[in-house]
């Protein structure tokens, strides 16, 4: 969420959207590190892509887990007012996306694709 906030700010030139980003600072980036591989990987996940792509699409999922338990840690650590902004939504929207990638299985079916290498 920070990441969008901000490239929507800076595409519109406006600070409309401030409130969201009130009480993250760049600690709560680092969430969305692991992320920011997932992302990487799919823009360059092709028949050409190396090693390091495909290990990261193949783990993707953990990767997914590993930001939403780090973000976990750090809005529970951090927020004193559960009732106060947006602190309890963003707390359910972590164990969200904990449950559906830990159970779904059109997530297990979308990281185990990936183009066979070029030649075989």
């Amino acid at each position: 969420m920070p990441f969008i906030t901000l490239a929507i700010q800076r595409k519109t030139g406006t600070n409309e959207m401030d409130y969201l980003l009130k009480g993250i600072g760049g600690l709560h980036m680092l969430t969305s590190i692991p992320s920011l591989f997932i992302l990487t990987a799919w823009i360059k996940r092709s028949r050409k892509s190396g090693s390091l792509v495909r290990w990261i699409w193949a783990r993707a999922a953990w990767f997914l887990i590993a930001g939403a338990i780090l973000d976990i840690t750090l809005l529970s650590s951090m927020t004193k007012d559960w009732l106060k902004g947006f602190a309890t939504a963003q707390l359910l929207l972590d164990v969200y996306v904990l449950i559906y990638v830990c159970w779904s299985r059109k997530v297990r079916d979308v990281f185990s694709d990936f183009p066979q290498p070029s030649g075989k």
